[in-house]
């Protein structure tokens, strides 16, 4: 199967960082990588604009022939993209057309007049993303190595079929880097308080928290018995907490590689509104993160329920 890897750059360290990741990732697969930067034309006095665009159009290709050329002595295949465009569209684009199956970027770049900011750029690619996006903050690369994409896959699964999905691509990326997966379910006090008439934040018996968590529980080792069944090493936890917080506390206490989750979507008055959890835990996360926005994995059929058929109702964690 090919496999395309896209990795953007903008000239700065942070964002170079990520490519050592997508490197592993790579040879684990035997992809493609695909090297993007958006040329930024600054005028100058006296220069015509096309002048101006054609200088920023051989930096940026300088940029990237560098990287390939080391790239390519490491035997890996390589392609370069450069264009004048914006950063977000450039990235998304490419991924689109030249059919990859993930980006790998950093969160934070030099930010100025004359380079991108990865933050916001970041943010705006997973909103219209149809790949999974393997994001590296800079608190991710200070604390781990590309080698931590072998160790233990924490994945956030809060038993909804959005959560269900990041299974197709995990069944690829933790098979061929050999990564254990743990998963991991959050009741939130105030959500369940809620559905159980208590006030949210009360105090409740103990005997309402650990059914509470025996249930979760005992949905979750189903979901692990699945995966399991389908090639996969698995086990999976509960805890009572908010899911952010949780998922980031159990990413900082060590023995975690990386973390896998799909985020919620919805449509609106602004389109597409990616789940609060997932932003949070892409902005602090200590580890990378990879995240399947909605459009990535394909959705399943919707089916009209027949009249004495109840519709379930889930609250989502991301």
């Amino acid at each position: 199967m090919k496999y395309n890897i896209i990795v953007p750059l903008d000239g700065s360290a942070l964002a170079a960082a990520a490519l050592p990741y997508a490197e592993t990732i790579a040879r684990a697969l035997k992809a493609q990588i695909t090297l993007v930067t958006a040329a930024e034309p600054e005028p100058h006095p006296q220069e015509m604009p096309a002048a101006s665009v054609d200088r920023a159009l051989d930096e940026a290709e300088s940029l990237l022939d560098g990287e390939r050329l080391r790239l390519e002595a490491s035997g890996l295949k390589v392609r370069t993209i450069a264009d004048v465009a914006d950063p977000a569209t450039l990235i998304s684009e490419v991924a689109q057309q030249g059919n990859a199956g993930l980006i790998v970027m950093g969160t934070h770049g030099r930010s100025g007049p004359s380079r991108w900011a990865l933050g916001s750029v970041a943010e705006r690619v997973l909103r219209r993303s149809h790949v999974p996006i393997l994001f590296l903050t800079p608190m991710a690369i200070e604390r781990t190595r590309p080698s931590t994409l072998h160790r233990l896959v924490l994945v956030p699964h809060d038993g909804s079929e959005t959560s269900e999905r990041i299974f197709s691509v995990l069944q690829l990326l933790a098979s061929v880097l050999q990564a254990p997966i743990h998963l991991l379910r959050a009741v939130d006090p105030a959500a369940y308080y809620t559905v159980v008439g208590l006030a949210p934040y009360s105090q409740p018996s103990s005997d309402v928290a650990q059914d509470a968590l025996r249930a979760a529980a005992e949905q979750l080792a189903a979901v692990a018995e699945r995966w399991h069944l389908a090639g996969l090493t698995v086990d999976s936890s509960v805890d009572l907490d908010e899911p952010r917080h949780l998922i980031i506390r159990t990413a900082s206490e060590g023995g975690v590689g990386w973390i896998a989750m799909s985020s919620h979507g919805r449509k609106g008055l602004t389109g597409l509104v990616l789940g609060s959890t997932a932003l949070a835990v892409m902005r602090h996360s200590p580890v990378p993160i990879l995240i399947a926005p909605p459009a990535s994995i394909p959705q399943p059929e919707e089916k009209e329920p027949a009249e004495d058929e109840p519709i379930a109702v889930v609250t989502p964690i991301a």
